[in-house]
């Protein structure tokens, strides 16, 4: 059981803190060398913990739900809950979920939970690695690909979870830098990505009207980086005729490669 806490965590994601605390501490600290060795502070204070604390409270707290559910409600019958109002009886089981003894006293007598929550803390701590050292690795190629003339000094924000998850809690994500600039990146080969922005160059040296908006794309070994495309509205009546006829062609061409998964 940690000595700290986490400020404002309440509810049932109170039996996960440990878990919580442990996975950021872990990641923050295993990422240490890698950031000293760069020498500069790619990574603001805290924006390590915080990444992981974000991604990972969500995914712990829907797998404690259903069973504190049950246990509020065996307290419950139980008489073991004060308070006149589900509020507040909520609030009542809440708070003796802050107690070392009554966490652990829960998690021994769900053994399968408990491994779950450690083995997702370890998966999210891992993924934030990985992807923060890829980061670090890839940064010089990334400045001149993504930002030339205008390369943040920063990263800002790290949004995981932004396309299912596989491999060990891997999953897309999009980073947000300082200076208003985002990027995507996506923890599996590019090489599709890559053919495809290639066959969009041909089609488009060969007269393809609309021209198709091509994409930048970093392939790396297993994992790789795209321009982030932010969407925005038509503002007159030919940009919609435009969008539609440009679709148009993207859903022939996907026809052509009997492409799929495209929703």
């Amino acid at each position: 059981e940690p000595g700290r806490t986490i400020d404002g965590l309440e509810g049932f994601l109170l039996l996960a803190e440990p878990a919580l605390i442990w996975a950021a501490e872990r990641t923050a600290a295993r990422l240490a060398p890698s950031v000293q060795s760069r020498g500069a502070p790619l990574f603001p204070a805290g924006l390590v913990e915080q990444t992981v604390l974000t991604a990972l409270a969500p995914q712990l707290g829907a797998m404690v739900e259903r069973t504190l559910v049950l246990e509020m409600h065996v307290a419950r019958l139980q008489g073991g809950l004060a308070g006149d109002t589900p509020q507040a009886r909520f609030a009542a089981f809440s708070a003796r979920l802050r107690e070392p003894a009554q966490r652990r006293a829960l998690l021994a007598e769900y053994p399968v939970l408990a491994r779950q929550l450690a083995n997702r803390a370890r998966q999210t701590s891992d993924a934030v690695v990985e992807l923060l050292e890829r980061l670090l690795e890839d940064w010089p190629e990334l400045q001149r690909q993504f930002f030339p003339g205008n390369s943040p000094t920063a990263l800002a924000s790290v949004a995981l979870g932004e396309g299912d998850t596989h491999r060990d809690g891997r999953t897309v994500a999009v980073l947000g830098f300082d200076g208003g600039q985002k990027l995507v990146y996506k923890p599996r080969s590019l090489a599709v990505d890559a053919h495809f922005q290639n066959l969009l160059a041909w089609l488009n040296g060969h007269g393809a009207d609309p021209a198709y908006r091509q994409m930048t794309v970093l392939q790396r070994t297993g994992y790789g980086w795209i321009e982030f495309v932010e969407r925005s509205p038509c503002r007159t009546e030919a940009e919609v005729t435009r969008f539609y006829v440009r679709q148009g062609g993207y859903l022939a061409l996907l026809y052509v490669l009997c492409a799929g998964d495209f929703h």
